[in-house]
């Protein structure tokens, strides 16, 4: 189920009384509400390395076509996720002391655009993770696009309508977060994330999940 509330008036544009929703089919891939969690194993270790991904935070809201944006009135929506594995906190350096990260629509664009962002009082960097119209050879910031559609197999099992999106192929230089910058994200219709590499070689995949 997603999160759905009333539109209030908009008090940045008095006139703007309409408000344009996310299609379902964008919001399906990554928008879920609180509590909804994925456990993530490691690959490629003969241990069992564990990370669980919750939702701590998930809302909508809304912003106007004001200070000279050429868009509609949107609705915004957001989903805060928490890592149960600390190695994550190298990521989020240095706040918080619990390892989360943010997806987030993009309001000022010209399309639906998703947004990953690590939740950090002193660190401002968000980064184009997928687009409308979810199709092979949409192309995102620096230098990212969904290169592939398809069905993989993870340790939950085989899953189909899955979205493969390109994002580098290594950490910029001189940022200092220990190289945990996603390279490939695999999003399911209906699930999530199901797998991610990052560019320092780690790839984990889907173990198990449920949604509220």
């Amino acid at each position: 189920m997603h999160c759905r509330h009333a539109p209030k008036k908009n008090k940045c544009n008095p006139d703007c009384d309409t408000v344009v929703d996310a299609p379902k089919e964008f919001l399906d891939y990554w928008f879920f509400n609180t509590g909804s969690y994925w456990v993530y194993k490691l690959a490629e270790t003969s241990a069992t390395i564990l990370d669980t991904v919750k939702i701590t935070f998930s809302k909508t809201s809304f912003v106007s076509a004001c200070e000279n944006v050429p868009y509609p009135c949107r609705r915004s929506y957001s989903c805060n996720f928490s890592h149960s594995n600390k190695i994550f906190k190298r990521a989020f350096y240095p706040f918080p002391t619990e390892p989360q990260e943010r997806f987030l629509t993009d309001v000022f664009s010209d399309a639906w655009v998703l947004r990953h962002a690590p939740i950090s009082s002193n660190v401002a960097r968000s980064d184009e993770v997928l687009k409308m119209s979810l199709t092979k050879g949409t192309k995102l910031s620096n230098e990212g696009e969904i290169v592939d559609t398809s069905t993989i197999i993870t340790p939950y099992g085989k899953i189909s309508s899955v979205l493969e999106v390109f994002k580098r192929q290594k950490s910029p230089e001189g940022e200092g977060y220990d190289g945990l910058y996603y390279r490939r994200l695999f999003f399911a219709k209906g699930i999530g994330i199901v797998k991610y590499e990052y560019t320092n070689n780690q790839t984990w995949e889907l173990l198990d999940y449920k949604l509220n």
